[in-house]
């Protein structure tokens, strides 16, 4: 006799029910936002704002600059978007096209993105060999842990990156499960291609964790040859499906001194209490705390007692507590942070090696919950279920009380500190209201901006002689980019407008004298002031703005960007990779469901 339930026996019905739930949830997490009708504003907030109004407008009106920001950060003609996922904020900026106003946008994308997470968690932990429900439920712990919300909390873009973590750690994983050498060289190099296009820090852990199976999957393989040749493979496919962004940031690189990041002076303890949050603070949350201790405790056991988790399962666990222990104050992170010439500086926040290990950790923990023989089989089911609802509700209630922050206490509220740098001296919490719904998308970049100096030219000599002292002080780096590209007052009736890929300034001078132009002077950059170019050798500011000499009466200046043959070219390289990659896996359905 057939239950009601009988139907989800069948996989591709369950798999629906439970993308279902999924979507249910992810809209239900974010529907504090739709009963507040307000925009929470983190800490990075408006860097992406201005980042996706970048695309959108060009998009909108057809001018294109892959280089120069010619409609957002003030139309100062700097570098973002192309060093900084370029996939994402095209289709970010062409779904606030879409939708209209800035409110409607953070809804759908935190949907889109609580969606995405939850969905390719659950698919990547099944395809280790996770039951439905233990991957469901690994799912919702991954995104309502530290990892995903953190861009919900405080627009962190990890929290973006990190969605597709869960694939690596599948690919590697089935790795090691493997006969033969394991490496996918298609599914990997994409998923890499992938994860440069949208976030470069993520896809350096990606990049880690797959490394870390590769060890003993090499190792345990006859097949050494071709497992490298697969290896290499994979690296060839994602430079290539990635080439329009690590090509011309070395391009750009290797003709100009970049600002990096800011340096974090004060790198102390990330992950220190056992309080219960979940908001993607310095704060470990009761259940991570728990998952952690419970995976040290199995590596423990198998250490001393060699008995425990299978070999693959515990090289994840490894991987995890391994990861988590350096979130902690157990490494030199004040000395390893400081230094701007150590590579490993550019992770900034010693939390940010916690985002990988939660994920492990889920992967490695779920693979061994449901194996658990020794108690009730539906008892570690249900508290399975529990632990998810109470994650989801716990989650709202800190969605709720965050939304409401926004609502009625401040004009910018997640944190203490998560405030934009600069924000016009008339703006009020109705007049910021009123920009988060009208449909003048201009209003809200005009009202606000970051104080994030990245990818700014400086001088050699400034470069070799960063220090974490060159921010925020009271003449720090973010507080010269405010002064010369944000506020600066010293162009009078000046004006700004776009004309295909120029960036064109206007303005009216009282006297002939000298002044500070509000644009970025890279080398590839062509600046014309009043009909006359200026030399490549021309004045700079620390930040890279030239000195000019304007003229009494009216002043011209069109910047425009000359961007070698050869990066011109990895876009041609790059569409083309992607459409023949859409056209195979079209291709290969077509032939699968014809086979049916």
């Amino acid at each position: 006799m057939k239950t009601r339930f009988s139907i989800l026996r069948n996989e591709r019905n369950a798999n629906l029910f439970i993308i279902g739930v999924f979507l249910f949830v992810a809209i239900f997490l974010t529907w504090p936002l739709y009963i507040n009708d307000r925009m929470i504003l983190g800490v990075d907030a408006f860097f992406h704002i201005h980042r996706v109004y970048e695309t959108a407008m060009q998009i909108k009106h057809g001018d294109l600059s892959y280089f120069m920001s010619i409609f957002g950060f003030g139309q100062t003609g700097r570098i973002v978007n192309m060093a900084y996922g370029p996939v994402f904020a095209y289709l970010a900026g062409a779904m606030l096209l879409i939708v209209g106003n800035w409110f409607k946008w953070q809804f759908v994308t935190n949907v889109v993105i609580a969606f995405a997470s939850l969905t390719v968690s659950y698919f990547s932990l099944k395809a280790t060999s996770v039951s439905k429900l233990w991957s469901v439920v690994g799912a919702i712990l991954i995104y309502t842990l530290m990892p995903a919300l953190s861009w919900w909390h405080d627009q962190a873009f990890m929290g973006v990156g990190v969605i597709l973590l869960p694939i690596a750690m599948s690919l590697g994983i089935r790795m090691l499960q493997s006969e033969t050498p394991g490496i996918k060289p298609i599914a990997t190099g994409v998923l890499v291609a992938l994860g440069i296009q949208i976030h470069m820090l993520s896809t350096l852990f990606m990049v880690l964790i797959l490394a870390f199976y590769a060890v003993p999957a090499f190792i345990k393989t006859a097949k050494k040859w071709l497992f490298l040749r697969k290896g290499v493979l994979s690296i060839i496919i994602a430079l290539i499906g990635s080439a329009n962004v690590w090509w011309p940031l070395l391009s750009v690189s290797a003709h100009n001194q970049l600002l990096r990041p800011f340096i974090e002076g004060n790198a102390g303890s990330d992950i220190t209490s056992l309080a219960v949050t979940v908001d993607g603070s310095r704060n470990m949350s009761v259940v991570l705390a728990i998952i952690f201790v419970s995976s040290l405790a199995l590596l423990l056991r198998k250490l001393m007692y060699k008995t425990g988790p299978d070999f693959v399962t515990t090289w994840t666990l490894v991987a995890g507590v391994g990861l988590m222990l350096m979130s902690f104050q157990i490494l030199p992170w004040q000395t390893i942070l400081s230094n701007p010439h150590n590579p490993i500086s550019l992770f900034q926040f010693p939390m940010r090696f916690a985002m990988p290990a939660t994920v492990l950790l889920i992967f490695g923990i779920a693979r061994v919950t449901q194996r658990i023989t020794l108690v009730n089989v539906d008892l570690v089911r249900f508290v399975g279920v529990v632990v998810s609802l109470f994650m989801v509700f716990n989650v709202y209630g800190y969605a709720a009380q965050t939304a409401r922050n926004a609502k009625d206490k401040d004009l910018f509220v997640t944190q203490p500190y998560a405030t934009p740098a600069f924000v016009t001296p008339d703006l009020t919490l109705d007049k910021l209201a009123n920009d988060e719904h009208t449909s003048d998308l201009s209003l809200l970049v005009a009202d606000a901006a970051q104080n994030y100096p990245d990818y700014l030219p400086i001088s050699e000599q400034n470069q070799q002689n960063l220090s974490a002292n060159d921010w925020f002080h009271g003449n720090g780096y973010e507080v010269q980019y405010l002064e010369t590209y944000v506020t600066s007052q010293a162009l009078h009736n000046l004006t700004k407008q776009v004309d295909g890929q120029k960036l064109i300034l206007e303005w009216r001078g009282d006297k002939s004298s000298t002044v500070i132009l509000p644009v970025a002077k890279y080398a590839e950059s062509q600046i014309v002031v009043n009909g006359k170019t200026l030399a490549d050798k021309a004045r700079v500011t620390k930040l890279g703005a030239p000195i000019i000499r304007q003229q009494s009466g009216n002043n011209r200046a069109v910047i425009t960007f000359k961007a070698p043959k050869s990066v011109i070219a990895t876009y041609v390289v790059t569409v083309i990779f992607w459409i023949g990659l859409l056209t195979y896996l079209l291709v290969i359905k077509v032939r699968k469901t014809k086979a049916l």
